[in-house]
């Protein structure tokens, strides 16, 4: 099974609204399956996401740029301790490929899916509500399992 994961922007959405979404979410994400057989079962990814559009390379500037928004300046320096420990314990604080967490599309039969949500919800823990930041490393544990796209094969096809 494939999960789609997508956090409505609109909150308004009447019932009926949210039906139609969730029909055309599902309906979209049938149309992907040249692309589901090519990651997911060719070349065995667990999870595809989208590298992020704006925030290149570091973990700083995913830092950087998050700290502008309230709810993430609250706990600013739990996420400069999470980051230093990461970088301590021999994590890298640069990538060639840094996602956007805004849509994750789970291969949920792929042998390391478990460990990688497991530890992802570890880090979320000890890092705090900034996802990025501790996906950020945890993408460096399982590097080998996560596609991370820059083509948007998905988003021109699943207008939500």
């Amino acid at each position: 099974m494939i999960e789609l994961v997508y956090n409505y922007e609109n909150k308004n959405l009447s019932d009926e609204e949210r039906i139609e979404k969730t029909i055309h979410n599902i309906m979209s994400v049938l149309k992907l399956y040249p692309e589901i057989t090519k990651y997911f079962i060719l070349q065995n990814y667990a999870i595809l996401l989208k590298e992020h559009t704006f925030i290149k390379n570091s973990v700083w500037n995913e830092y950087n740029e998050s700290i502008k928004e309230h709810r993430y300046r609250l706990e600013s320096d739990k996420y400069k301790k999470y980051i230093n420990k990461q970088i301590s314990n021999g994590f890298n604080e640069i990538t060639n490929n840094h996602c956007q967490c805004v849509l994750l599309i789970r291969n949920m039969k792929h042998k390391k899916i478990r460990d990688i949500n497991t530890t992802w919800f570890e880090h979320i823990q000890e890092c705090g509500i900034q996802d990025q930041i501790s996906f950020f490393f945890v993408k460096q544990l399982f590097d080998d399992c996560i596609y991370s796209f820059t083509e948007n094969p998905f988003y021109k096809r699943i207008c939500f």
